[in-house]
């Protein structure tokens, strides 16, 4: 009997040991394919990762550009608060600094402001007719005619050096 109970102690722990060792392949394999699938999980994430900082980029370059066209903007703004005030300035004073009162003016002498308004509406519109394509008269390129309003739109005639 007790040669027969050795064997059945024997083919038991067999058993036990083959189940221990089949039991612990197939959690082994399981654990390389949960790998594996973490493995393909990270390399999407990394994707994702890679994409957003990209866009990151992007809007960094954005944020830049933005803060040039910001800039530039803020010196064309600058430049026209200036020019207005330029302007402000030929309506309230004249060319030696003194004050100057159109409404006055226009009381004492008429016909001299009513010219002066006549030709400063004249150069606007013609400021206007160059502004959207139309060509130079020969005596605006030969500087003969001055127009006031808009004199960066005519240019000085060439001197001729000798």
């Amino acid at each position: 009997m007790f040669g027969l109970s050795s064997i059945l102690i024997r083919l038991a722990l067999a058993t036990t040991l083959l189940s221990a060792i089949t039991g612990g392949y197939f959690y082994v394999k399981s654990l390389q394919t949960e790998i594996e699938l973490a493995k393909e999980v990270q390399a999407k994430m990394q994707g994702v990762i890679n994409k957003q900082n990209l866009a990151m980029d992007n809007l960094r370059a954005d944020v830049e550009r933005q803060g040039q066209v910001q800039a530039e903007l803020s010196k064309q703004v600058s430049a026209a608060q200036q020019e207005n005030a330029d302007l402000n300035k030929k309506f309230s004073q004249d060319a030696n600094g003194n004050e100057r009162n159109i409404g006055s003016l226009a009381n004492q002498q008429p016909d001299l402001v009513e010219g002066k308004v006549n030709q400063g509406t004249k150069d606007a519109l013609r400021c206007n007719e160059i502004v959207t394509g139309s060509p130079l008269t020969a005596d605006e390129l030969s500087g003969k005619v001055k127009n006031n309003i808009c004199p960066n739109l005519i240019p000085k005639p060439e001197v001729k050096k000798k």
